[in-house]
């Protein structure tokens, strides 16, 4: 089993389905998760939300595709979010994510979205990894690229990742750095904390995208409760400048067919 450990701390909440996906020895496995999450703002800010439902799909032993409806409302007002992506593993070296959104509403979220990553084994269970994004929002455009190296240990894994940020039409650009510590259990059990600080490029209300300083940290999971269900739970803490402190839970549901 090769574990994809490309994660994004920033909340959508904390990158919903946190990516410690792994690609499996087995094929045509699916499973369907359903979820939901909140986030409380300081200051004058009115509260955050989120709803999802996602897919995914082992289409063959190499190659896992998902697709996701989100639903999220900030500042008092709601996005329709809707993506597709897949994990492949190219070889027994290279593995490969690639992930594009789409919002007809735009209003917090962006217009379109693309990640994409890149990974390589380099031995002694270290992973490198290489990514970039583009972010379409309706009054500007931000996109970036981000370096990562992570190690398995055991049962244990540790990541490191490195981004950077640039506002097209704006002023500002954000360099962050994340930190995690994971550790694995059963099958397909999990659990992480992780840390992140820098410079973030963030919609901080419904009109204004900026660089702002972010200093978080999360507790994020996934338990194996029998052989058809797991259950999804994250809890964090961010700080977004100057702006607002928020304070985030997020759970689901997740069923293997």
């Amino acid at each position: 089993m090769i574990k994809s450990g490309w994660f994004k701390l920033t909340f959508v909440p904390i990158a919903v389905l946190i990516s410690m996906s792994a690609l499996a020895n087995t094929e045509n496995e699916s499973s369907f998760e359903i979820g939901a999450g909140q986030d409380w703002l300081s200051g004058n800010y009115t509260d955050w939300s989120l709803g999802y439902l996602n897919y995914e799909r082992q289409i063959s032993p190499d190659w896992l595709g998902y697709a996701r409806y989100q639903r999220t409302e900030r500042f008092s007002q709601f996005d329709n979010e809707w993506f597709v992506g897949s994990y492949f593993r190219i070889n027994e070296l290279w593995q490969s994510q690639l992930e594009v959104s789409y919002s007809s509403t735009k209003r917090v979220r962006p217009e379109y979205s693309v990640n994409g990553y890149a990974s390589r084994e380099l031995g002694n269970g270290y992973i490198a990894s290489i990514g970039v994004h583009r972010n379409s929002w309706s009054s500007s455009t931000s996109q970036g690229y981000s370096l990562g190296l992570e190690r398995y240990i055991n049962r244990w894994r540790w990541a490191y990742r490195i981004r950077y940020e640039q506002l097209q039409a704006g002023d500002g650009d954000g360099l962050s750095h994340q930190a995690s510590l994971s550790y694995y259990y059963r099958e397909r059990s999990h659990w992480t904390v992780a840390l992140n600080a820098g410079d973030e490029i963030e919609k901080i209300n419904a009109n204004e995208i900026v660089a702002t300083s972010v200093k978080g940290i999360a507790l994020y999971g996934l338990h194996e409760l029998n052989q058809s269900w797991d259950w999804r739970w994250a809890f964090n803490f961010q700080q977004q400048g100057d702006y607002y402190d928020r304070i985030g839970t997020q759970f689901g549901v997740r069923y293997h067919f």
